[in-house]
């Protein structure tokens, strides 16, 4: 706690309090609000969720889960985002990052960062880059751990 503020200032304590964030926050873009509608119903629908019992998980109203997934809403509350991030388990950051709310604490997975960036890319693309650096992460990983074997022999 600092000055009288949790550490989490998302939480229903802080309501009210202006504290810096290292982040920068505005409307939605009515691409951007798209673009998170589709990444919660999409991960919604992964995990069989419906609306209502998503709205249960997270403490948030049914009819914003709606509007959100709709991309009716321009500016989305922060605490509204991160409920749903964790009953979804998404990084509360890559919801952050669709809205361009940049955080200086936490660096995104790389499907948001590129969106961001690179906001043009085809899906096809985004897609490829994302196999791609996986597979070169992996490498990466077996050939340190290949290392790592030998080193120690």
């Amino acid at each position: 706690m600092c000055c009288g503020i949790r550490e989490d200032p998302f939480t229903e304590m802080n309501v009210g309090c202006t504290i810096d964030l290292g982040m920068r926050r505005t409307s939605l873009t009515t691409q951007q609000a798209l673009e998170l509608a589709r990444m919660l119903r999409v991960r919604r629908d992964a995990l069989g969720y419906s609306v209502r019992v998503l709205a249960a998980k997270a403490g948030v109203n049914l009819a914003t889960i709606v509007r959100l997934e709709r991309g009716d809403i321009l500016t989305p509350q922060p605490d509204t985002l991160k409920a749903l991030a964790a009953a979804l388990g998404l990084s509360v950051t890559d919801l952050f990052a669709v809205a361009e709310w940049l955080s200086s604490r936490e660096l995104p997975t790389f499907r948001p960062y590129l969106r961001a960036k690179y906001k043009n890319l085809p899906d096809s693309a985004v897609a490829e880059m994302e196999a791609f650096f996986e597979r070169l992460a992996g490498n990466t990983a077996s050939r340190d751990q290949r290392r790592a074997k030998t080193n120690s022999s």
